[in-house]
């Protein structure tokens, strides 16, 4: 007989139907269970065969859920071969397409995260008599401290790229993100880390996210979470964002709380800093859009290549003219507003962030220049 660990959030409506479906299986669950319906579900289920135990945890502290070593290590015990969430998992329109929806859970992903620190990798949502499979091959924790010590660069999708010697790069470590791939044969190599968090572009490029002769297996990717059913990659790490629309901007070191900084390099610092990388440089970082109008789309503004007529970034391909690929529409002062406050938070941490992009209009950071650093 196998066990199962069966997570179950506060509206447990479908419980009793995945009990149903599950009785005549070699299964018995273990209920991990929110405090606030515990002591009914106790009573409920005391005499079910199926149900082997109960352990409970506390909604309010569900991101610390692992550090309750009783709990984690008395969970190892039964040595579970899966996890099930049952939860109401409901229907959402993608922001950007029309008429495409997908199922949402990245409120889940607490419990992804705890089964995993467990050492169960099977994670499956139970909804309405389906299954939506949330198995992930990594977390942030396991990238914790692995460049210790060393340096690294970041890389934007600025038109400087073009005057520097990228070959510099190959034997360092990179982070690139978006369409920073257009320059890898160019370079001569392939980054070691690439990062998304746009919405509109993973939503309307997922052909070419999902495309591995864009991004090789090498490439590790962080992606947000809330997309990973939708983009097929290998060799990724999903990535739960906090939208820090209060006390805005913030910075953070702990690999559960990552948020969002008005530029996908605001999230590709915080990454290379829980990684222990402590010498940063930015290169590729413009900060200089050349736009010369923008438009409404679904609620947000945006930009085409339509709507300039010089170079926004580093690969004329990029901005795709064919195929009038669109933009979220960059806010300079709510970026500048989060690359000060990252640099001085890591200078607190001991941490040395600097500009070494040329021509950078950035000026909330310290520049050096990129050659001397070789």
């Amino acid at each position: 007989m196998s066990n199962v660990l069966c997570i179950v959030p506060k509206d447990n409506a479908y419980l009793d139907q995945y009990i149903r479906t599950i009785q005549n299986e070699d299964n018995s669950l273990i209920l991990l269970i929110e405090v606030s319906i515990a002591n009914t579900l106790k009573n409920k289920y005391k005499n079910n065969k199926t149900v082997k135990t109960v352990f409970t945890y506390t909604s309010a502290n569900i991101y610390d859920i692992e550090d309750d070593n009783n709990l984690s290590e008395n969970i190892k015990k039964f040595k579970c071969e899966k996890t099930v969430i049952v939860d109401k998992l409901k229907n959402k329109s993608l922001v950007f397409m029309e008429d495409i929806h997908q199922q949402d859970y990245a409120h889940l992903y607490p419990f992804v995260r705890f089964s995993y620190l467990i050492g169960v990798k099977k994670i499956y949502a139970y909804n309405i008599g389906s299954y939506l499979d949330l198995s992930i091959p990594s977390i942030l924790e396991e990238y914790v401290d692995i460049h210790k010590g060393k340096r690294a660069f970041i890389v934007g999708n600025g038109p400087s790229l073009n005057d520097i010697d990228m070959s510099l790069l190959k034997n360092e470590i990179t982070i690139g993100s978006n369409r920073v791939y257009l320059g890898f044969e160019k370079w001569g190599f392939e980054f070691n880390y690439w990062t998304i968090i746009d919405k509109l572009q993973v939503e309307e490029h997922l052909e070419e996210w999902n495309n591995p002769n864009n991004i090789g297996e090498e490439v590790t990717k962080f992606i947000p979470f809330e997309y990973k059913n939708l983009m097929n990659l290998k060799n990724y790490c999903p990535i739960n964002f906090h939208y820090a629309y209060k006390n805005f901007p913030k910075f953070s070191l702990e690999p559960t709380n990552i948020y969002l900084g008005n530029t996908v390099v605001h999230m590709s610092l915080q990454i290379a800093c829980i990684m222990g990388i402590k010498e940063l440089y930015l290169i590729g970082v413009d900060h200089n859009y050349n736009l010369n109008e923008t438009m409404q789309y679904k609620g947000s503004q945006i930009w085409t290549s339509t709507t300039t007529n010089k170079q926004t970034h580093f690969d004329s391909r990029y901005n795709d003219p064919k195929n009038n690929r669109r933009f979220i529409t960059p806010k300079p002062e709510k970026a500048e507003e989060a690359f000060s406050h990252a640099y001085k938070f890591a200078k607190q941490h001991n941490i040395t962030i600097l500009n070494a992009t040329p021509g950078t209009q950035l000026d909330v950071i310290p520049t050096v220049d990129y050659e001397s650093l070789f």
